[in-house]
């Protein structure tokens, strides 16, 4: 499991709960995604980017956007569950979205930000 936080501001929110890491670049933070198996994010766009890679995503809602990560079969608990239970909130909190070819689409965001890098 991995925690991400892609701002130093919930780094420092969540580091006393929990082991974090901090990843504000897109390319490495997509490599990252591309070899998990879970991740927790408290950002709609780590969340998107998480689950299109193949991740189970269990994102922290700290706003409404989240609400929007349903579409994908990604859902969202509240901060004030997840500050209250910690871990054993993500354990119930699991992506619905069947599963699908995600090597092609993997390799094809890998491609996208390395050529935006360069």
């Amino acid at each position: 499991t991995v925690v991400v936080a892609h701002t130093i501001q919930d780094y420092l929110l969540f580091k006393d709960f929990l082991p974090v890491v901090c990843i504000n670049n897109p390319y490495s933070l997509a490599q990252l995604y591309s070899q998990v198996q879970r991740v927790i994010s408290v950002r709609v766009h780590g969340s998107v980017l998480a689950a299109s890679l193949g991740a189970a995503v269990c994102n922290i809602q700290t706003d409404s956007r989240s609400n929007i990560l349903s579409y994908i079969g990604v859902q969202s608990i509240p901060i004030s569950t997840f500050l209250a239970k910690g871990l054993t909130a993500f354990f119930k909190c699991n992506r619905t979205k069947g599963e699908s070819d995600k090597s092609k689409f993997k390799s094809l965001v890998l491609k996208i930000l390395e050529d935006k890098l360069r």
